[in-house]
């Protein structure tokens, strides 16, 4: 899912556990001022924490609607990927988180305008670009994994 920290500082909040839900990965969240994009599970461990921050307007949880499709139900997105382009392409201009920047990159989905848009972005704030790993590298190299144990 987007967020959007409204501050110009980073900020760092910790994950804390529900009782009967799973754990995220991460034990914490770093949010870039601008869009970041974090799991629902982190946000359903981070929503009810920050009530504060969310009633002052610091931290948004981008809404979007996207289309379905016709005679489908708009839905919320909770990808850059689906986004309409336009829409995408003004939340990327506001991102400077390089996580988010990057994995967006990585995603198959993204309509070729937005990837050029945040291809721009990675060069205009000089972000070291990361590898893009594909489903098929990682099936790959599980077949490897597997015929090397064999």
């Amino acid at each position: 899912m987007l967020v959007q920290w409204n501050k110009e500082c980073i900020k760092h909040m910790s994950i804390v556990p529900i009782e009967g839900k799973a754990m995220p990965k991460k034990s914490f969240i770093r949010l870039l001022p601008g869009v970041n994009e974090i799991s629902e599970l982190e946000w359903e461990h981070l929503a009810p924490h920050v009530k504060d921050v969310l009633a002052s307007g610091d931290l948004i949880k981008i809404e979007a609607k996207t289309p379905s499709g016709p005679g489908k139900p708009v839905r919320t997105a909770e990808k850059l990927s689906e986004l309409t382009a336009n829409k995408a392409i003004e939340l990327v201009k506001n991102t400077v988180n390089p996580d988010s920047l990057n994995g967006w990159l990585g995603d198959a989905k993204l309509d070729k305008r937005v990837a050029l848009a945040v291809e721009e972005r990675i060069k205009e704030l000089k972000i070291e670009r990361a590898p893009i790993e594909s489903a098929e590298t990682d099936e790959a190299d599980d077949e490897n994994t597997k015929s090397k144990k064999a």
